[in-house]
């Protein structure tokens, strides 16, 4: 089950996420278990999507910029991981789940307006709406 799942993976002190092709919802699932992630985002998509998560997930700290950084950070991160273990974990529950990437209710409503603009795109010629697409951080 899920819970035992996430259960398991708190039990890391920290999650080094790989940096040619990142972790993804691995990435998810330790934030969510309360566990400090530490990527270093490169050139490809698959190299950046830690960070993307790590910022979505509202953790502050996370993202190296270089090698040394990187290993810096991990180690700094592993040093404090008992600490941060009594404090609740790197993020609280209650920030994780107004984050972007944990707001479901945000999440639905995004997507359902995004489903509406795709049917009204396709609907027959007579009612269709034009629309321009507009990405924005909110």
């Amino acid at each position: 089950p899920k819970t035992t799942h996430l259960k398991i993976k708190g039990l890391s002190d920290v999650f080094l996420d790989t940096p040619l092709y990142n972790a993804h919802s691995t990435a998810s699932d330790m934030l969510w278990a309360q566990v400090p992630v530490v990527t270093r985002p490169e050139e490809k998509m698959a190299a950046r999507a830690g960070a993307s998560i790590i910022q979505a997930g509202g953790a502050g700290i996370g993202i190296a910029r270089t090698e040394s950084e990187y290993a810096e950070l991990a180690t700094r991160l592993a040093q404090r991981a008992h600490r941060m273990r009594e404090r609740g974990g790197c993020l609280s529950r209650k920030s994780l789940e107004q984050s972007p990437l944990f707001d479901n209710v945000r999440f639905a409503g995004g997507f359902r307006r995004a489903l509406k603009m795709i049917m009204e795109a396709h609907a027959p010629d007579d009612d269709k709406k034009r629309f321009h697409l507009v990405v924005s951080r909110q």
